[in-house]
């Protein structure tokens, strides 16, 4: 499965899909706001990682970047 579909396939919930709509740009606008309310801004990533992890709560899932998205694990050699 591609990293695109596996993600996909992780925000099926419409809940899930809103509330990383809300999330990401909030997250984002931290960096603008940051010239002007450096703590607001401070305060906007943990809230938009908050809405993401909510979103992933009410589906049922563990968040995308957490999981391993269909491919092998590199083979480490001693």
């Amino acid at each position: 499965m591609g990293l695109y579909a596996h993600y996909d396939h992780a925000h099926n919930h419409p809940v899930n899909r809103a509330l990383h709509m809300l999330a990401i740009p909030t997250g984002f606008s931290s960096i603008f706001v940051v010239w002007f309310h450096p703590i607001i801004a401070a305060l906007l990533i943990p809230l938009a990682f908050a809405m993401a992890w909510v979103g992933h709560f009410i589906e049922g899932n563990k968040p995308a970047f957490l999981t391993n998205s269909g491919r092998e694990p590199e083979k480490t050699h001693c």
